[in-house]
């Protein structure tokens, strides 16, 4: 059998964007210095759980599709997002994301969401994606 090498690209502790999109990771991890990061790219992994990146405050944009997330969590500390992309997930519940006050554009399509609730919260929200029967039950005040 093959052996198994893993893989270390060197990334700037400057960059403001990475895509580590198709690399079938579980767990996002060794991000610790980059907190300079602005966009971060996670398309099609094996996430399960939004985890490890509260540290990284100047993000704006986070891509989560398709993977295997089923709760909104761990959001909270970045308040700068204004784009969150989280379609394809495993997603039952829209919750968790109170605190992003910046939110201008949530996709959730293609997930287990029942009903669009606490949208109230995101004062910003200019753009929400989702299935059409879940949009039109999603009413803002």
């Amino acid at each position: 059998p093959r052996a198994f090498h893993e893989r270390k690209a060197v990334v700037s502790t400057q960059s403001t964007w990475l895509d580590l999109s198709f690399n079938s990771i579980r767990r996002p991890h060794g991000l610790g210095n980059l907190t300079n990061l602005q966009d971060l790219y996670f398309v099609r992994n094996k996430i399960t759980k939004i985890e490890n990146l509260d540290h990284l405050v100047n993000l704006t944009q986070i891509e989560l599709g398709a993977n295997r997330i089923r709760v909104i969590e761990n959001l909270e500390k970045l308040t700068n997002l204004t784009h969150l992309w989280l379609g394809k997930n495993k997603i039952t519940k829209l919750a968790g994301l109170d605190t992003l006050q910046n939110l201008t554009l949530l996709t959730l399509q293609s997930n287990r969401i029942e009903k669009l609730e606490n949208l109230d919260n995101l004062p910003s929200l200019e753009q929400l994606y989702g299935r059409s029967s879940e949009t039109a039950k999603a009413h803002r005040g």
